[in-house]
């Protein structure tokens, strides 16, 4: 009698896994091994390209993606769903201006060391979240910084997409100005989930205390990381490397 062939448990799992999605028709899986359905707001184009995805899944499940191909990255106790990433930008333009200098509506010596006077950032979060949060009067424009990781956010970009979607895929508006380490020019990216600044500015998080207000005509610095807000835009930059954005709700200018 022949011997009865028998199905390694990882690969039943993932023909059921890929079974249940193919009925979605709007399912993916994360790098986590986590089922993401579409309503966490990153776009999944359907039809049968996806299901031959999904069906080749089944046997040969996917390696996590590495760093250098822009995969996500944590930054918050949140999905950590950020990612940079530089090319043609559906929707918009492709990339902000990267100059050589601050540009004129600059805040006056950016670039250079931390301003005299600049007030120190005093909303400094610890535990999970582990970050100093700032934002401008209106929350149009925020920003966390976690150590070396420095990011800033223009809300308006959400919706008015001057620079359009993530260009790996996802449907996410470009929004999110990141420093990856205090040495480089900051690049534009995603985030899907919400910063921690918005999230402690929404009032969702009641443990999580306000953001401090940068108002027009203040400074303030963080461990070398400067923000300048002015009429013009906010400008924020690192002490050390010179390296910098000017942000408002019409354009980025990188230097």
């Amino acid at each position: 009698m022949p011997t009865p062939k028998t199905t390694p448990a990882h690969a039943t799992a993932w023909a059921v896994l890929a079974t249940v999605c193919l009925g979605l028709a709007a399912c993916s899986v994360g790098t986590a091994g986590k089922v993401d359905t579409g309503s966490s707001g990153a776009g999944n184009a359907g039809g049968s390209g996806q299901s031959e995805a999904m069906e080749q899944s089944a046997t040969n499940p996917p390696a996590p993606p590495s760093p250098s191909e822009g995969s996500p990255r944590p930054h918050s106790p949140e999905s950590g769903a950020m990612r940079t990433g530089n090319g043609p930008a559906p929707g918009g333009s492709s990339d902000p201006v990267v100059a050589d200098a601050p540009p004129s509506q600059a805040h006056p010596g950016a670039g250079g060391p931390v301003p005299t006077g600049a007030r120190p950032v005093t909303t400094v979060l610890t535990g999970a979240y582990d970050s100093t949060i700032f934002a401008t009067e209106d929350g149009g424009i925020g920003c966390d910084i976690r150590h070396n990781i420095i990011g800033c956010h223009v809300n308006s970009y959400r919706t008015t997409m001057p620079y359009g979607r993530d260009d790996k895929g996802s449907e996410n508006p470009r929004w999110a100005i990141w420093w990856q380490d205090k040495a480089g020019v900051p690049e534009l990216g995603i985030q899907s989930d919400m910063p921690t600044w918005q999230l402690a500015l929404s009032g969702k998080e009641a443990e999580l205390p306000r953001p401090q207000v940068v108002p027009v005509g203040e400074v303030v610095a963080h461990e070398g990381f400067v923000c300048a807000n002015d009429p013009a835009g906010m400008t924020c930059w690192v002490a050390d490397s010179g390296h910098g954005a000017f942000m408002n709700d019409k354009e980025t200018i990188f230097f």
